[in-house]
C-alpha cells in the first residue's frame, strides 16, 4: 500500500482544508515529513503553482529521485496564445521546484478546455517537458469523458472517499485501462475526520448521512481516520492516492494504520450530492 502513496502538499504553503484554519506546516516539519517518507520508500509528491509558496518550499529540498506532479492553473480568459502561456507556467513551476523533470502535469481547471476554439497542443507540451503523464484534476467523471474525445490524456486525479465513490462506477471504469488514476480527498478536506457535532451548520442537511457514517465506525471500533483509510486498502480501483496531513505525527499514524486489514465502508454510505462532496460548493 505504501508504494501507492503520493504526498499531498496543499498544506505546505497555505491554509487548506476544513480542519486547517491555522498557519501552514512549518519548514522544519516539512523536512521531517519528507525524510520520513524517503525512509519508507515513498517518493512521489503532488503540488501546484496555486498552492501559495509550496512549489518554492519543495524546491528547497533535494528531491531529484522523486516523481513530482504539479498543476497548470486557470488560464486567463483573454490569453491569445494559450499553448505559450501553459509553457511559461510550467517553466515557472520547474524554476520554483528547481527541477527540469516533472513526472506528470494536471490541468487544475479542466472545464476551461471544453469550449476552446483552438485545441491545446498536448503532445507538443508533453514532449517539450518530457512528461510521462498529462491529464486533468477533476471533480466529475463527466469532465474526463467529455475531454477524452478531444485530448488523449493518460492521467486523471479525482476525489474518492466514503461518500464519493464514483470511480467505482462502471461508466468510468471502462476508461480506466487507458489512464493512470490518482485519487484525492480521502478525508473530504478534513470533514470526515470530525465528529458531526463539531461541524459547521452548513452540513446539518446531511446529518442523517454523517450519523450513519459514525454509527458504522462505532460498530467496527474504528476511529474516523481508520474508517477513511480503510476504503483505500487493497483497492484496485486506482493507481495512486494523494494523502495530505497536518504533521509528521499524523503522517506516522496514517502509515501505521495502513499496515493492518480493516473492514471497508459499505456502499450505502455513498452520497451523490455535489453540495457536499465538492468542497468548492461549500458555503461556510
Amino acid at each position: 500500500m505504501l508504494n501507492k502513496i503520493i504526498i499531498g502538499t496543499a498544506q505546505f504553503g497555505q491554509k487548506y482544508g476544513y480542519n486547517n484554519h491555522g498557519t501552514p506546516i512549518n519548514y522544519n516539519e516539512i523536512e521531517r515529513i519528507l525524510e520520513f517518507a524517503s525512509d519508507n520508500k515513498i517518493n512521489r509528491i503532488d503540488t501546484a503553482i496555486s498552492y501559495g509558496e509550496t512549489e518554492k518550499i519543495i524546491g528547497s529540498f533535494n528531491l531529484s529521485n522523486w516523481d513530482i506532479y504539479t498543476k497548470i492553473p486557470t488560464i486567463p480568459t483573454r490569453t491569445q496564445n494559450k499553448d505559450e502561456w501553459i509553457i511559461k507556467s510550467l517553466e515557472k513551476s520547474c524554476q520554483n521546484l528547481k527541477t527540469q523533470k516533472l513526472k506528470g502535469v494536471f490541468f487544475h481547471k479542466p472545464n476551461q478546455l471544453k469550449n476552446l476554439k483552438k485545441k491545446i497542443n498536448i503532445k507538443s507540451i508533453q514532449k517539450l517537458f518530457k512528461l510521462t503523464f498529462m491529464g486533468i484534476s477533476a471533480y466529475d467523471i463527466e469532465e474526463y469523458i467529455i475531454l477524452k474525445e478531444k485530448y488523449n490524456f493518460n492521467l486523471i486525479q479525482i476525489p474518492y472517499n466514503v461518500f464519493d465513490r464514483k470511480i467505482e462506477n462502471l461508466k468510468f471504469r471502462k476508461y480506466s485501462k487507458y489512464i493512470k488514476i490518482h485519487v484525492r480527498s480521502i478525508f473530504l478536506q478534513g470533514v470526515l475526520l470530525n465528529e458531526f457535532n463539531n461541524l459547521d451548520n452548513y452540513f446539518i442537511v446531511w446529518k442523517k448521512n454523517f450519523l450513519k457514517w459514525e454509527n458504522w465506525l462505532k460498530r467496527n471500533h474504528l476511529s474516523h481516520l481508520e474508517g477513511c483509510l480503510s476504503l483505500i486498502m487493497n483497492n484496485k480501483n486506482f493507481d495512486n492516492v494523494v494523502l495530505g496531513f497536518k504533521s509528521l505525527k499524523q503522517f506516522k499514524e496514517i502509515i501505521n494504520i495502513l499496515k493492518y486489514e480493516l473492514p471497508k465502508p459499505p456502499p450505502d454510505l455513498i452520497l451523490i450530492n455535489k453540495n457536499l462532496i465538492n468542497p468548492s460548493k461549500w458555503k461556510i
